[in-house]
């Protein structure tokens, strides 16, 4: 099970062994390896290598694995195990995009132990793997923010610059405001809504939210279900003409949202108004 977002892919496996594994790989890209709960390990970890040096360390549920592109790994594990991981691997531009020019010129550390990446975030992460068309881009692009952020503070070989103060102005905010209601029916990005006013994804989340009082995601799913509750008082469109329209991508899950978010289902609603 897979997911890619942006610059960002995302796996979900299982590696079960009973007697002795090896793995020897370089890492194409960054990577970062994470043990998801249900993971069962009765064993050690006999040997790794990261470039030539060579220590032990245990394995248990949460540690992760921080491995850099073109870093080699190489390990021996011998027991029992059954570990399902999730596997995030990056670009190095990624973190450019996301976090803007003050990233500069940054190497990351390789790592493994306990996760320094908040459990609950990655296990959003899975959920995104095991039924990723219930997620809109916007917060899939949130997600993987987030994920960036905490990936350079935690692993980056040098601190993180302080971020500097960002004033969109008023005018630029309605362009940001008026695409978002051109564009309700569609699965729009963080990135897109972004380069309207050339900031980096995680600059311009903080504008927003500084704006509005809200993050970008929450906005438009609001601007979505009140929408749908005008289409519902005033049109004779089915609820699932309704979903699409306002980019749901399927009714099941328009209803599951909306009733989240007003307390009762479509239909309901539009036989209480059209009273």
């Amino acid at each position: 099970m897979s997911f890619t977002a942006s610059d960002l892919s995302l796996a979900v496996d299982r590696w079960a062994y009973d007697g002795t594994a090896e793995a020897d790989f370089v890492a194409p890209l960054h990577q970062f390896v994470y043990h998801l709960p249900g993971s069962s390990y009765d064993g050690e970890l006999v040997e790794v290598s990261w470039q030539g040096r060579t220590y032990c360390s245990p394995l248990r549920e949460h540690c992760a694995l921080l491995l850099p592109r073109g870093q080699r790994w190489i390990c021996k594990h011998k027991g029992k195990a059954d570990l399902r991981l999730l596997i995030c691997a990056l670009e190095n531009d990624t973190f450019q995009n996301v976090l803007g020019d003050r990233v500069g010129e940054f190497d990351l550390r390789p790592d493994l132990g306990p996760s320094a990446i908040a459990p609950g975030l990655l296990e959003r992460f899975e959920a995104v793997c095991l039924r990723s068309e219930d997620f809109p881009r916007a917060y899939t692009d949130a997600l993987t923010a987030v994920l960036v952020f905490e990936v350079f503070r935690a692993y980056a070989t040098k601190p993180f610059p302080p971020d500097p103060s960002v004033n969109v102005g008023k005018s630029r905010l309605k362009l940001v405001l008026d695409y978002i209601e051109d564009a309700l029916g569609q699965d729009m990005s963080l990135s897109e809504l972004a380069s309207l006013v050339g900031l980096s994804i995680s600059h311009f989340s903080g504008f927003f939210k500084s704006s509005l009082g809200v993050a970008p995601y929450r906005y438009i799913l609001q601007r979505r279900i009140n929408r749908a509750q005008g289409m519902l008082r005033t049109s004779d469109l089915t609820v699932t003409a309704i979903a699409t329209l306002v980019g749901f991508s399927s009714p099941s899950r328009f209803a599951q949202v909306f009733a989240r978010e007003t307390g009762t289902t479509p239909s309901a609603y539009r036989l209480q108004h059209q009273r």
